[in-house]
This record gives structure tokens, C-alpha cells and sequence, in this order.
């Protein structure tokens, strides 16, 4: 379970960088990148500075929920 919810939130994470990207992207799907997103992002972008105007939090995020989600442990069982 853990596992599914530490992909769901990568998932979401990369939403959001391609949904800032497009410049059309409807509001309310906007809102919810955000608010499924910012409770990880949030700390990141404390931590990380803007080099060269990009936001390089959700990369940093990014790896550190892929490290995680590598140590988390499988159940055998399904």
C-alpha cells in the first residue's frame, strides 16, 4: 500500500511539471496538482534556491520518493 501511495504521489509530481508547462490547463485540475502536491514540494522549495529561474524542487522530491519507495518492503502476500 505504502508503495502505491509513494508512485501516486510521483505520478502527481509530474503532472504538475507538465501542467505548468501548458498554459491552457484548466484551474480546478491545477488546484488539485497542487493541493495532492505541495504537502511534499513545500519543504523542497524552502531548501532549494531558484537556479537560473527553474525550480528544481520537484526533482529533488522526486528522488527522494524513488529512494524511499526502493527501500519500502514488498508484501508477499499481495
Amino acid at each position: 500500500m505504502a508503495r502505491i501511495v509513494l508512485t501516486a504521489e510521483a505520478i502527481a509530481i509530474v503532472a504538475r511539471i507538465i501542467a505548468s508547462w501548458i498554459p491552457d490547463a484548466p484551474l480546478p485540475v491545477i488546484a488539485f496538482l497542487h493541493r495532492v502536491t505541495d504537502g511534499v514540494l513545500l519543504p523542497f522549495q524552502m531548501l532549494l534556491p531558484l537556479i537560473g529561474g527553474l525550480d528544481l524542487s520537484p526533482l529533488a522530491a522526486l528522488l527522494v520518493l524513488q529512494a524511499i519507495t526502493h527501500y519500502v518492503p514488498i508484501c508477499p502476500t499481495g
